[in-house]
């Protein structure tokens, strides 16, 4: 790798939503998918959770990184299927400007992708580990207990197909 090729994967990875990185070598990739995402234009805020698990990536469409760890996170969101919800949010676009509609949801992120654990939409703890789907759907196993301890004690006690099933009953 030419020096000028790491730092500008380096200030692609650093980059904040409040400044453009010039220096990135990186090309946006559009990520067709079917998973739930923040993004410009289609911010509503009922897409999140008030209550309950969410695991949320935060990312530009711009970052190598993000894009680099896109289908890992797709693996993870389909296979998953327990309590915690997959989301993701755009942070900043294309262009690394900054996404209009998101700009409060991103207030606190430093650095693409950040993905952090969130219980009745307040934060919990942040995700470090492996950038794999294993590891996403590791650590949303780890902290299923969260989601039992906020649910009614007869919900925490039935089998999880018949918790699912239940949540699902509540949209009908």
């Amino acid at each position: 790798m030419k020096e000028s090729d790491f730092w500008g994967e380096l200030s692609c990875y650093y980059a904040t939503r409040s400044i453009a990185m010039p220096g990135c070598l990186w090309k946006p990739q559009m990520m067709e998918d079917n998973l739930p995402r923040i993004s410009g234009g289609h911010h509503l805020k009922t897409s999140f959770a008030e209550t309950g698990l969410e695991l949320r990536e935060y990312y530009s469409a711009a970052c190598g990184h993000c894009q680099a760890m896109a289908p890992a996170w797709k693996e993870a969101a389909a296979s998953y299927s327990g309590p915690v919800a997959f989301r993701q949010v755009e942070c900043n676009d294309k262009d690394w400007k900054p996404v209009e509609e998101n700009i409060d949801l991103c207030k606190d992120i430093e650095a693409f992708p950040s993905i952090k654990l969130f219980k009745d939409g307040e934060e919990v703890t942040s995700y470090e580990g492996d950038r794999t789907a294993e590891g996403f759907m590791n650590f949303a196993k780890a902290n299923e207990k969260l989601a039992e301890q906020s649910m009614p004690v007869v919900m925490a006690v039935l089998p999880r197909s018949e918790r699912i099933l239940r949540r699902c009953a509540e949209f009908l």
